[in-house]
């Protein structure tokens, strides 16, 4: 399955590392990284506000590389390089 992500809704983009709840059926952010981590999620920050959690990723590195693709892109769009 392919997404496309509408890079226009945003304007930067975080990672967080994130605790999946499988038995109780809820993920939440991990603020102590002392804690258990089951993914990392890219966020895209909103330009009308609040966040997207938009790409989910094995590990940190993976999700420092998506990251930075994405802030790549976004600067292109902002800068108005490229069909972004």
């Amino acid at each position: 399955m392919t997404t496309t992500i509408n890079l226009s809704e945003f304007d930067d983009v975080e990672i967080m590392p994130v605790f999946e709840n499988k038995e109780e059926g809820y993920c939440e952010p991990v603020l102590n990284l002392t804690d258990p981590i089951s993914f990392w999620t890219v966020y895209g920050h909103r330009t009308e506000g609040g966040v997207t959690a938009l790409i989910d990723c094995v590990d940190e590195h993976s999700a420092n590389i998506a990251s930075a693709i994405l802030e790549q892109a976004l600067l292109m769009k902002l800068n108005g390089d490229g069909p972004v």
